[in-house]
């Protein structure tokens, strides 16, 4: 009878063991980059940020179990390609999608040209960069049509951290820095060079913002999520989340 009953229990703490592993295996692994206030970064040692708080809607939306990982964003797209999880906002470009299968765009990005105050150029076309030395972050993609002209050979990029390729601009070395508008603004009021660069009108792309895997490993998934965007957008939440992301005082006082 002690026997019958002790297997009993041991038989109960295996399903209950394998319920616990199986519910983490059906987990979906949300890979976040690190430093890109404020749309993905670290505060704290909590994961936050605009794209953090659309993505994590979204799947509360959709009932999907997920865990959160964060590394620089080159990491993060190559976990992604390596069917370790989905990457949270990026661009979609050929290149990406050799190895990548994309959602429909969660958000629409704007990135612009920073530029040196002294150093001023008028931009309304991609033709108008010719010959010119641009910052860029390692990793990042800024359009099909930045990326091809690039690899064309029309101006050439200079690949540096944050903190790196504005500096350089700051001192000249650099013609324009490519940067999303509103962390770009952040970083400049951050490295108090406010004073010495400017943000061209003209946006240099605005882009769809998606999260992407594996491609053929997650096509059900992502179908889901499209879905879930439009629900949250439908009964408010998104905008809610915005919201919280304009952030005037965040403007330069020269309005730029």
């Amino acid at each position: 009878m002690e026997f019958k009953h002790l297997w009993s229990y041991f038989v109960k703490i295996f399903i209950f063991s394998v319920a616990i592993l199986s519910s983490k295996a059906q987990a979906e692994t949300l890979l976040f980059y690190e430093d890109y206030w404020p749309f993905s970064y670290i505060e704290n040692a909590q994961t936050k940020g605009l794209y953090y708080d659309l993505a994590t809607s979204i799947f509360d939306s959709m009932e999907k179990d997920y865990s959160v990982e964060v590394y620089p964003f080159k990491r993060s797209l190559m976990l992604s390609m390596s069917g370790k999880g989905l990457v949270v906002g990026i661009f979609k470009t050929d290149e990406r999608s050799i190895e990548l299968e994309f959602s429909e765009p969660f958000y629409q990005e704007e990135s612009v040209l920073f530029v040196n105050k002294d150093n001023k150029f008028p931009f309304n076309a991609m033709s108008d960069l010719k010959g010119r030395q641009i910052g860029v972050k390692l990793g990042w993609s800024y359009g099909a049509e930045f990326d091809q002209a690039k690899e064309s050979k029309l101006f050439t990029t200079v690949v540096g951290s944050t903190e790196q390729i504005y500096r350089l601009l700051e001192l000249g070395r650099l013609d324009a820095v490519v940067d999303n508008k509103l962390s770009g603004i952040s970083t400049i009021n951050d490295l108090k060079v406010n004073q010495s660069i400017d943000v061209l009108p003209k946006p240099l792309v605005i882009g769809g913002i998606h999260i992407a895997a594996k491609k053929g490993l997650k096509s059900e998934l992502l179908k889901q999520f499209n879905r879930h965007v439009s629900r949250i957008r439908d009964n408010g939440e998104y905008q809610k989340i915005l919201n919280r992301y304009y952030l005037p005082t965040k403007v330069p006082s020269n309005g730029q």
